[in-house]
């Protein structure tokens, strides 16, 4: 919003230079300056919103064009003043700018260039002929002379110019657009990346619960037995099957905090009744 408010200030920078030069030379008097500030102010104005309704702002900007001619046929502006409402034609260049870099349709964007030729032309025409109308041989004020020439210029090569503008308002949605295209590919393959993650850890949860949990309730059960036979047993088939289930996860990429090996795995104990047979037990084992 801070970019569209200084490019408002720098569009109107010319147009309300040209009217401030002109009151303090006295050339313009208060009804002149009044409808000339607003007819300026409206034209610029949708550059405010031309990045979040690109269309909105294009179509206010096309219109408000026809406020000019409206001011010098009405004879609110004396036509000798045309140039200061043709100053503000590079409106029009930022309009068509918004619209292909945002718009949301970008292979109509492109209508903008035809339009806003015919419209700035029938501008220029309309206020031209109400100049020549008025005094054939007169020239503009002096303060007005090199807009003048300059506006002229741009508008000579008005569909040069527009198409210029339009193919760099393009490229960068294309820019974007890419960019959009890539952040959302990399989003997707972390999304997936989660998922295939999440899946792994279900599955090694559920190898868990299903084979190592197993083995050590068979423990338990040997243990209140005291069948140290089945102790041992079951002891080792539970480390074999957490192993199995490490060696899986690993290969699927899940991280492990650690990792059993027989050497590293404690023995079970037996319960504390089983007397002497306990210690052979454990020294075989």
């Amino acid at each position: 919003m801070a970019l569209d408010a200084c490019l408002l200030l720098l569009v109107l920078a010319l147009p309300l230079s040209l009217i401030v030069h002109g009151v303090a030379t006295g050339l313009l008097t208060g009804a002149t300056t009044v409808p000339l500030t607003l007819v300026a102010l409206a034209h610029a104005a949708p550059l405010l919103w031309r990045r979040r309704h690109p269309w909105p702002a294009f179509a206010a900007v096309t219109l408000t064009l026809a406020l000019g001619p409206l001011l010098v046929t009405s004879g609110l502006v004396a036509p000798e003043h045309y140039a200061i409402l043709m100053s503000l034609a590079v409106v029009e260049l930022f309009a068509v700018y918004s619209l292909a870099a945002w718009g949301k349709r970008p292979a109509l964007t492109w209508l903008a260039v035809p339009v806003t030729a015919v419209s700035t032309s029938l501008m220029l025409a309309v206020l031209q002929d109400s100049d020549a109308a008025s005094a054939e041989d007169r020239l503009p004020p002096t303060f007005l002379a090199a807009p003048l020439m300059a506006v002229h210029l741009l508008l000579t090569l008005t569909p040069f110019s527009l198409l210029l503008i339009w193919l760099a308002g393009y490229l960068a949605w294309r820019q974007r657009d890419r960019r959009r295209a890539s952040e959302k590919r990399v989003e997707a393959a972390l999304a997936r990346a989660a998922e295939l993650t999440r899946d792994e850890r279900d599955r090694f949860a559920a190898g868990l619960r299903g084979a190592v949990l197993q083995h050590v309730a068979e423990v338990r059960s040997a243990a209140v037995r005291e069948d140290l036979p089945a102790v041992v047993s079951s002891a080792r088939s539970a480390l074999a099957a957490m192993r199995v289930l490490l060696a899986g996860a690993a290969r699927a990429g899940v991280p492990t905090s650690a990792t059993l090996t027989p050497a590293a795995a404690p023995p079970p104990q037996p319960p504390a009744t089983a007397g002497s047979t306990t210690a052979r037990t454990d020294r075989n084992f």
